[in-house]
């Protein structure tokens, strides 16, 4: 077949390169149009056929050279298939998968490599994934989590503000994180119920909601089975001493009013009525705190480093823009105090409504109106989610 293959290439080429000579000998011999029709139709149809030919052919050596041998056919049949429960490998079944799997947490794929390498002993395989989880966590401590969830507990000794951190927001919509969310807000709340001293390490370091080990050991299995960094970034505590009052709101709910993507807490001194703060005032607080962002209550208690470092980067602006000498220090001057305005809570003008009134106006009108009583603002928080 391949020397009838190779003549039948070596013919269709000669025919193809002769067909131009032999139309011209047919019409040097003055034949009559109906016999050079035909003439060009049996060329055509030769050239045809060779071209067939050489398909068979080809498609021939294809299907001999690629027919398994007799050892490859034997391999084969030994190997066993993969369907449904059917066995995996020697001694991994889809069903061992499963099982581990629901226990761990983990891949379809790593489940079966572990159970591979433990020889089907689920002990030794949960020993493996955990060892296996560790790394990938570690090799992930690096990574950048901006998503997640900001919430607020509140306590008998005040209110907690913390921030649960993922990668993405799809981890954070995901049922595992979410309750992983409200174990942690369950142990902060038990804390603060108790008067201990609430931190980040102190809440990790609480029972598990599971039963068994701590938040941090929920933490990491959490880790290992959304294959991203989650961690608890910080917490901080308002506590409520005599004649003090701490008001909360949280924005962006996610699955709990308490729990969203931004929250305030605010604590204050007064003789008046604290509860009409939570109920009636605490919503538009945080409105306003959100929107403007303030970054202390008053000018006295902005970092100095934070003052020294706007104060440059206006410095700069100044110079390059080819201002006088003279005027330099007058004009980062004014600048400055239009940035204590825009940055001191007390100072800001009240985004809530239109009288163009300060902060500090509404305090000493609404506010005080609202509780019967001056309320002076000691601190404040305004958190939202991935900026720590």
């Amino acid at each position: 077949p391949i020397a009838f293959y190779r003549t039948a290439v070596r013919l269709l080429s000669l025919v193809s390169e002769s067909q131009e000579q032999l139309v011209g000998c047919l019409c040097a011999v003055s034949l009559s149009p109906l016999l050079l029709l035909v003439s060009l139709i049996m060329l055509r149809a030769v050239s045809l056929f060779l071209f067939l030919a050489g398909v068979c052919v080809s498609s021939f050596r294809l299907n001999f050279s690629n027919k398994p041998s007799s050892r490859a056919v034997q391999s084969s049949l030994s190997r066993p298939r993969v369907s449904g429960t059917s066995v995996l490998h020697a001694d991994v079944s889809m069903a061992d998968i499963k099982k581990i799997r629901a226990k761990t947490g983990a891949g379809i794929a790593a489940c079966k490599k572990a159970l591979t390498e433990a020889g089907g002993d689920f002990a030794k395989a949960e020993d493996l994934l955990r060892v296996q989880g560790a790394t990938t966590l570690l090799k992930r401590a690096g990574n950048t989590a901006s998503e997640g969830l900001v919430g607020v507990v509140p306590h008998g000794n005040g209110a907690t503000i913390f921030d649960l951190n993922c990668e993405t927001d799809f981890v954070e919509k995901n049922d595992l994180f979410r309750n992983f969310a409200q174990a942690v807000f369950g142990a902060i709340e038990k804390l603060g119920n108790e008067g201990a001293e609430i931190s980040v390490d102190g809440v990790m370091a609480s029972p598990s909601a599971q039963g068994t080990g701590t938040l941090n050991d929920q933490l990491n299995e959490l880790g290992l089975a959304v294959r991203e960094k989650i961690e608890l970034s910080r917490v901080e505590t308002f506590t409520k001493e005599d004649g003090h009052h701490v008001f909360w709101h949280v924005e962006n709910n996610r699955g709990s009013k308490l729990m969203g993507k931004q929250a305030v807490v605010c604590k204050v001194a007064s003789t008046g009525d604290g509860s009409k703060l939570q109920k009636d005032f605490a919503e538009a607080f945080a409105v306003h705190c959100i929107c403007t962002g303030p970054i202390a209550v008053t000018r006295d208690r902005i970092p100095k480093d934070a003052i020294d470092r706007e104060q440059n980067i206006q410095m700069e602006i100044v110079k390059q823009s080819g201002k006088p000498e003279e005027m330099i220090e007058k004009i980062v001057g004014g600048k400055m105090n239009k940035w204590f305005k825009e940055k001191t809570l007390m100072d800001q003008v009240w985004v809530c409504d239109d009288t163009n009134r300060t902060v500090q106006k509404v305090f000493d009108t609404d506010v005080k109106e609202m509780v019967g009583a001056p309320v002076t603002v000691e601190d404040f928080r305004c958190w939202k989610i991935g900026e720590s």
